[in-house]
């Protein structure tokens, strides 16, 4: 009887584990995309590619004629948690802009609050992973939306 606790104690300790660790990890996005996230309900995705930005930071870029992000991460190729900010981008900073170009005339949204995670920087496929949360504010008419389940995955260098 002992035996068996212990075994459904310990197997219960590695299903909670990896749990947590699913969650903390970028998973999938929806047909292959590799950055996506959901604004409000409505899911946003697409392929992006990074670049540097100002020689010590990055950029994660989409850009597909509909739509547009743009995330500006402050520090290249760096593994860390990063604040979701509205004005200048410092070296523990992000921002984010989500262009909505469907309507004329386009509809821009930029992130004023929340959360970047890089999570992964792999510098021999130079590609960079991670998630992130917040609040975006259509630039028109102010109104704020939730970002839930951002993520980007092995986003290639260009």
């Amino acid at each position: 009887m002992k035996n068996s606790f212990l075994l459904l104690s310990i197997s219960l300790g590695i299903l909670f584990s990896c749990s947590s660790e699913n969650q903390n990890t970028n998973g999938t996005c929806n047909g292959g995309a590799n950055l996506c996230f959901d604004l409000s309900g409505n899911t946003i995705s697409g392929n992006a590619y990074w670049y540097e930005l100002l020689g010590s930071k990055m950029c994660v870029f989409l850009t597909d004629g509909v739509k547009e992000v743009s995330i500006d991460i402050g520090q290249l190729m760096d593994v860390q948690d990063f604040t979701i900010v509205n004005g200048s981008l410092y070296s523990q900073s992000a921002r984010i802009t989500y262009t909505d170009k469907q309507s004329m005339p386009y509809v821009e949204y930029k992130a004023i609050s929340g959360t970047l995670s890089v999570t992964e920087a792999n510098f021999t496929n130079n590609t960079v992973s991670g998630i992130f949360n917040g609040v975006m504010q259509n630039q028109s008419t102010q109104e704020t939306f939730t970002v839930a389940n951002g993520k980007f995955i092995n986003i290639p260098h260009q």
